[in-house]
C-alpha cells in the first residue's frame, strides 16, 4: 500500500476514534471489564465495537487494521506502529485541552450524571480585566449544524434542558449512524472527505471532553469532539513518514512535524484594480469569492503534491493558510520547489499581482 492511501486511512481512523464518546454519552454502550483493561478506557471499547460493525464486508483486513487503529489510543499493543501512533496523535491534540477545570455540579453514576454541552469561548473573554458575568452558562444545543439562529448561537441551558441531554446525543447519534452506514470505504480520498463532512456537521456542537470518568476530572468544555477528531486525523498522518516511523520503531519520543503556513500576497492591489471598468460591483464580488476560495486551492494542491490528505489543511481563510505534515529529510527543498511552481502559475495568470510566500516551523 502506498504511503498517501496509508496515511488516508490512519486519518480516518483518527477521525472516528472518539466516536464511543458519542454512544457513551447516549448511554447505548456496554462494556466488559476485560474490555475496559484491553482498550484503557470504555469510550474506545464502543469506538472498537461500532467501527468493527460499520467495516464489516466492506475493506480489507489490511485496511480494517489501520481504521481500527485509532481505538487503541489510550492502550496500543506492543510494537503495533500503528496503534502507537494513534496515541501520540490523541495525546499531543488533547493537550490543547484548557487547564480550567469545570467547576459546574456533576453526578458520576453511570447514569446520572449531567450531560454537558460546548460552551462558547466567548464567555472566557475579559473586559479590563473583568469576566462576563453569567456567560459561562451559556452553550450550544445538540443539533446538526445549519443556518438558523438558534443553532448557531449558544444559548442558557435551563435545568429542563439539562434533562433532555442523553436522549439529545441519542438522538444524534442516531442520526449520523445512519449517514455513516453509506459510506462503501472503497476509495480512500472519497471516503475522508465524506467522512470528514459528516463529522463536522453533526459534531461541531460536541465537547471533545466534559469529565475523566476514571479519574474523576471535570474537563471545560471549550472544544468540540470535531476540532479534536480532525487534529488528530492530521497529526497520526503526518507521523507516517520514513523519519518518524523509524523513531516509533527505536522507541524514541523524537517525533517531528512541521506546521506550515502560506500567505497570499498582493491581494488589496488585485482586488481594487478596477478603475474605469464596467461592471465593478459584480467584478469586485467576484474577486471576493475567488480570493475567499483560493487559500482553500492552493493549501490541498500542496498537501496532494507532498502526500497527505485534505484533512491536515488545518486552516484557510483570510490570505492564509496553515497545515501539518511529518517530517522527512529533503522537505524544505520540496516546499520551496512547489513555492515556485504556483509563483509562476499566478505570475502568468495574474501578472505578478498574486504571490504566495512560504514559511514553516
Amino acid at each position: 500500500m502506498e504511503k498517501v492511501e496509508v496515511r488516508t486511512w490512519l486519518a480516518v481512523g483518527g477521525l472516528l476514534h472518539d466516536i464511543g464518546k458519542l454512544i457513551d454519552r447516549s448511554g447505548e454502550g456496554r462494556a466488559e471489564e476485560e474490555e475496559k483493561r484491553r482498550f484503557g478506557y470504555s469510550h474506545a471499547v464502543y469506538s472498537y465495537k461500532f467501527l468493527k460493525e460499520l467495516l464489516e464486508g466492506k475493506v480489507s483486513k489490511e485496511v480494517e487494521e489501520i481504521i481500527l487503529s485509532g481505538s487503541y489510543h489510550h492502550k496500543p499493543e506492543p510494537g503495533n506502529l500503528y496503534h502507537l501512533a494513534q496515541q501520540i496523535a490523541d495525546h499531543c491534540a488533547s493537550s490543547e485541552r484548557s487547564k480550567r477545570e469545570d467547576e459546574g455540579p456533576a453526578v458520576y453514576g453511570s447514569q446520572s450524571r449531567e450531560e454537558k454541552r460546548l460552551k462558547s469561548v466567548l464567555a472566557l473573554v475579559s473586559l479590563k480585566g473583568h469576566c462576563q458575568s453569567g456567560l459561562d452558562q451559556y452553550e450550544y444545543q445538540l443539533k446538526p449544524l445549519d443556518l438558523k439562529k438558534e443553532t448557531l448561537f449558544p444559548e442558557e441551558i435551563t435545568e429542563e434542558k439539562k434533562a433532555k441531554g442523553r436522549q439529545e446525543y441519542k438522538e444524534l447519534f442516531e442520526n449520523l449512524k445512519r449517514q455513516l452506514q453509506k459510506l462503501d470505504f472503497k476509495e480512500p480520498e472519497k471516503t475522508l472527505t465524506k467522512l470528514y463532512y459528516l463529522l463536522y456537521k453533526y459534531l461541531w456542537c460536541v465537547p471533545a471532553s466534559t469529565y475523566d470518568k476514571e479519574r474523576g476530572t471535570k474537563h471545560y468544555a471549550d472544544i468540540s469532539l470535531f476540532d479534536h477528531l480532525r487534529v488528530v486525523g492530521a497529526l497520526v498522518s503526518g507521523l507516517w513518514t520514513d523519519y518518524n516511523i523509524q523513531r516509533l520503531k527505536d522507541g524514541q519520543d523524537a517525533v517531528e512535524f512541521l506546521l506550515v503556513e502560506g500567505d497570499i500576497t498582493g491581494i488589496q492591489r488585485f482586488l481594487y484594480l478596477l478603475s474605469n471598468t464596467k461592471g465593478v460591483g459584480k467584478r469586485l464580488r467576484g474577486k471576493s469569492f475567488f480570493l475567499s476560495v483560493l487559500p482553500v486551492i492552493l493549501g490541498r494542491f500542496f498537501l496532494r503534491e507532498l502526500g497527505y490528505p485534505m484533512v491536515n489543511l488545518l486552516y484557510a481563510g483570510g490570505g492564509k493558510f496553515q497545515f501539518v505534515i511529518g517530517y522527512e529529510e529533503g522537505v524544505e527543498q520540496k516546499l520551496d520547489e512547489l513555492q515556485r511552481k504556483v509563483d509562476e502559475v499566478l505570475v502568468k495568470e495574474f501578472g505578478g499581482h498574486l504571490g504566495v510566500v512560504l514559511g514553516w516551523l
